[in-house]
């Protein structure tokens, strides 16, 4: 199974989030990458690809994307930050 491993940053930036049902949905999605670690969109916005360097995904969580990196030869996904999606383009 992938190692999952979240960075503090996107333990501040779960402070944005003030609804416990969407709190909720981003805990599970997350736990969803250690079986499926490929898992989100590639497609990203040119300014988090260039932030957050590699095999960099985001996972869309209404209102927010979960933005990851895959290493691929660790067998880690990171978890690397939360942003809100009106703020990510």
């Amino acid at each position: 199974m992938t190692k999952l491993v979240v960075s503090e940053g996107f333990e501040r930036d779960m402070g944005m989030v003030e609804s416990d049902r969407v709190f909720e949905r981003i805990l599970s999605t997350v736990k969803l990458l250690e079986t499926m670690p490929f898992m989100g969109s590639r497609d990203v916005p040119e300014s988090i690809a260039r932030k957050y360097e590699g095999q960099v995904r985001k996972i869309p969580v209404n209102p927010f994307d979960i933005v990851t990196i895959y290493h691929p030869d660790a067998d880690i996904v990171e978890v690397a930050a939360l942003i809100h999606q009106r703020g990510a383009w």
